[in-house]
Parts: structure tokens; sequence; C-alpha cells
């Protein structure tokens, strides 16, 4: 019986990704800033065919299953003019020379 347990668990590891939701992800975009944190990093576009600022996720757990790549595609509902948006620099951790 533990047999068919371990059989069925290892299935449901592997065929995770062919379960996983397609993301409808912008093909033509401006980049306007980027931040992380230590399991994600987010890199914040202009979808340039309808202006909506779009949050582009991506997994950087070192040990993950997800590193690299796309996890998660959140849009905000906000628009922006794509002529009068410079580049933002995010914030990220705290690096070791900032900690107190």
């Amino acid at each position: 019986m533990k047999k068919y347990f371990f059989l069925i668990f290892i299935f449901i590891i592997f065929s995770s990704n062919l379960f996983a939701e397609d993301f409808e992800v912008p093909k033509n975009i401006k980049i306007i800033s980027q931040s992380c944190t230590f399991v994600s990093v987010f890199i914040t576009v202009i979808d340039l065919s309808n202006n909506e600022i779009v949050l582009l996720e991506y997994g950087a757990k070192a040990n993950g299953i997800a590193k690299g790549k796309l996890v998660n595609v959140i849009r905000t509902g906000m628009f922006a003019n794509p002529e009068k948006q410079s580049f933002l620099i995010g914030d990220d951790a705290p690096k070791k020379s900032q900690r107190g």
C-alpha cells in the first residue's frame, strides 16, 4: 500500500507542470523597473498594446524548481503613458552593508 502512495506522490510532483496555468505574456513591452526578493524577481513593464502596467514574476530561489521560470503575470489595471514614464530603480532586499 505504501508503494502505491509513493507512486502517486511521484506522479503528482512530476505532473504539476502538465496542468500549469498558461500566462498571457505581453509581447511588446517597455521595462520600467525591477525588484527582487529571496524567492522571486519582479520585472515591472508597460504592455505597449494597451499601456497597462504589468508585473512579471520569475522564480529565483537558488535550489527551487522554478529558478528562472516565469511563475506569475500580474495585470494591475493601472495605465501609464510610455512616452512620459522613465525607468525606475526597484528596491531590493537590504545588503549586508545596509543592515544594522
